[in-house]
């Protein structure tokens, strides 16, 4: 396994796509195929397939626009064909702040990385 700089990007662009509510750009970084997934932080919230991923993005994004994220320190690896992320990041509006858990795995294909899986998720309070 070694750290990724490819993969610490992906996540960056990822982040700074939802940020900028650009839904073409985020669902144009996931991977093509079936078992994309991205997992949000309400039980209605677990998208899979990249074709319904990229239609909730495109709705969610379209209806709210970007998401103020606030990106943390994310850290990426790989080995092979396969790397991850992990991280934290935090949402800011006017009223609140939101810090939430961010992973994320990622496939190479046709010589370039695709996420493959997003998970973000609260920080629970009492809980590390």
């Amino acid at each position: 396994m070694d750290r990724s700089s490819d993969v610490e990007g992906l996540a960056v662009a990822w982040l700074a796509g939802m940020k900028a509510g650009d839904a073409a750009v985020v669902a144009g970084l996931f991977a093509e195929h079936e078992a994309t997934t991205v997992i949000g932080n309400g039980a209605d919230q677990w998208f899979t397939g990249d074709a319904y991923t990229g239609r909730r993005l495109r709705d969610s994004l379209g209806e709210h626009g970007g998401i103020p994220f606030k990106p943390g320190s994310l850290t990426g690896w790989a080995a092979g064909e396969v790397g991850w992320f992990a991280g934290q990041v935090t949402i800011v509006f006017p009223a609140t702040t939101i810090p939430l858990r961010m992973t994320g795995v990622a496939v190479r294909q046709d010589g370039g990385n695709s996420l493959a899986v997003i998970r973000r998720g609260h920080r629970c309070p009492g809980w590390s």
